[in-house]
């Protein structure tokens, strides 16, 4: 039986590999919150198995600092299917 939620970290092959797999929506975005990029560009994503969609995904923007270092600067979107 599959769980309720996975987080899909997308590595640099492009085939996305389950990362947590929870029934509980608090424990799987309490997840999604502590992790991280696997390379620069890639994805993490919570997918509902019990309503076959995404609920959460992270975005990534890249910035600058004033001294002209790149930096990634994230964004956790969640998603409200009930406005759709």
């Amino acid at each position: 039986m599959l769980p309720r939620f996975q987080i899909y970290r997308e590595p640099r092959t492009g085939a996305s590999m389950a990362e947590c797999k929870t029934e509980s929506a608090p424990e799987v975005i309490g997840a999604l919150l502590h992790q991280s990029l696997a390379f620069e560009g890639g994805e993490l994503r919570i997918w509902s198995y019990h309503k076959q969609r995404v609920s959460a995904s992270v975005e990534w923007s890249a910035e600058e600092t004033d001294f002209g270092f790149p930096f990634f600067n994230r964004a956790n979107v969640f998603y409200d299917h009930s406005s759709a």
